[in-house]
């Protein structure tokens, strides 16, 4: 049912055929339109263009720049092959993939403008070229790995909906975007083969992360909602924190309990809970994911676990029922999200006491079962937009050396979220020791 009105005075209900028209090729390439015929009459009364496009052309840069290209040449386009150049066929080839996998979710995607192949390369990434046009960029060894190249056509998906990036990595946004990344890398893995593999899990043939058992990956790779990591300055502490998410959309996919059942929960007493998921289609997770986000991304709701948690049952109940619904839930729960909490801990309060001698000062605070507390650090005059993470545990204090004056906050955080962040307190520097 469709609905026409002449500037919102008047709504007139019309009975439409949705008709999708497509058409794919051997190899891999595939277009889409939707075209909608008033079933009265059999007029034509809109189409919209593909919901979901990538012009397939492959380039070779010549200079290292991640956002804008500036010189490309031309290797690769749709049915008009050049010189046989393997990495840009490669390319070319991959992208298809993970295009083709996410062509039926429901929602509305933002267009890839140019797949390039970057000879002077080994890394893969994802970046934006301006506001509208969109660039997946590949590297020679990268461009051969079709977990490389899915990945990086996730966070394709996920930024346009999310928005720009929060400048601290700690921020569930930065966690979520590398999250997309793998669920996008490991459905079509099992597109791609027709059922999952062990290496499924595994990203890339490095092994640069496993889902299935992220604690056995050399790094600081978490697997447990209430022990996410605060403190780090690089992108390390995004991909710490994702597979906290991954995990749960293994067991999700492939049924089961966490993989330390019964292992440490810290920062919470006890044990990792037995929470059994059943086992869900991979292309009907998908689904529930690719409308949470857009859900999330309508309303305005900013990414984190139990945000996520929440948009994606939601999404599952509308698209498959009460029961995947609550197996999305279980998933979720198994990895602490939502785990012996009913909401986000009080805002703690702290006392900063200063020893008079250059900048040294200790700071206490009170503390509280469950609950892991993270503190921030600024020198003055800078915004905390700029702060460090100078605290991150179940610790009762701790000692701060300032260099000037600085600005010291807090906040409190769980399974079910995190506080909103105290008042800042202030610390100067002595130049001598009274």
């Amino acid at each position: 049912m469709a609905f026409w009105t002449n500037d919102g005075r008047e709504v007139v209900p019309r009975l439409v055929w949705l008709i999708d028209a497509r058409y794919s090729t051997p190899a891999g390439a595939a277009e889409r339109m939707t075209f909608g015929v008033d079933a009265e009459n059999g007029e034509l009364r809109y189409a919209t263009p593909e919901t979901f496009g990538l012009n397939r052309t492959a380039w070779s840069m010549n200079y290292n720049s991640a956002n804008f290209p500036n010189s490309l040449t031309w290797l690769w386009n749709e049915g008009f092959p050049s010189s046989a150049v393997p990495a840009a066929l490669s390319a070319y080839q991959l992208s298809q993939k993970p295009w083709l996998t996410w062509a039926d979710v429901l929602m509305q995607y933002d267009d890839f403008e140019i797949v390039a192949h970057h000879p002077a390369s080994h890394s893969s990434w994802y970046s934006f070229a301006s506001p509208t046009t969109h660039w997946l960029l590949f590297g020679d060894f990268m461009a051969y790995e079709l977990d490389a190249v899915a990945h990086e056509y996730g966070h394709g998906i996920y930024r346009p909906k999310m928005g720009p990036a929060p400048y601290k990595w700690w921020d569930e946004y930065h966690a979520a975007n590398e999250f997309y990344g793998d669920l996008s890398a490991v459905v079509t893995d099992i597109r791609d083969r027709g059922g999952a593999i062990e290496h499924t899990w595994k990203i890339t043939s490095d092994v640069v992360r496993n889902l299935k058992a992220p604690t056995t990956v050399v790094g600081d790779f978490r697997d447990w909602y209430p022990n996410r990591r605060f403190v780090g300055l690089s992108s390390s502490v995004a991909y710490s924190n994702s597979t906290i998410f991954g995990h749960a959309l293994y067991l999700l996919i492939s049924g089961g309990y966490h993989a330390r059942v019964g292992g440490s929960a810290h920062p919470n007493s006890g044990t990792i809970p037995a929470i059994l998921v059943n086992p869900t289609n991979s292309a009907l997770v998908l689904q529930i994911f690719g409308v949470a986000l857009l859900d999330m991304s309508i309303a305005g709701t900013p990414m984190n676990g139990p945000n996520l948690r929440a948009a994606t049952v939601a999404a599952a109940s509308t698209v498959a029922g009460a029961t995947v619904a609550a197996n999305v839930g279980n998933a979720w729960a198994a990895v602490g999200i939502g785990h012996a909490c009913s909401a986000p801990p009080s805002v703690p309060t702290f006392e900063i006491q200063p020893e008079f001698c250059r900048g040294r000062h200790t700071i206490t605070w009170s503390t509280s079962p469950n609950v892991k507390y993270h503190g921030e650090l600024v020198r003055h005059p800078y915004s905390f937009d700029v702060a460090d993470s100078v605290v991150d545990g179940t610790m009762n204090s701790c000692v701060q050396n300032v260099g000037g004056l600085s600005r010291f906050r807090m906040r409190a955080c769980n399974a079910c979220g995190c506080s909103a962040w105290s008042l800042p307190s202030t610390m100067q520097y002595y130049p001598i020791c009274y």
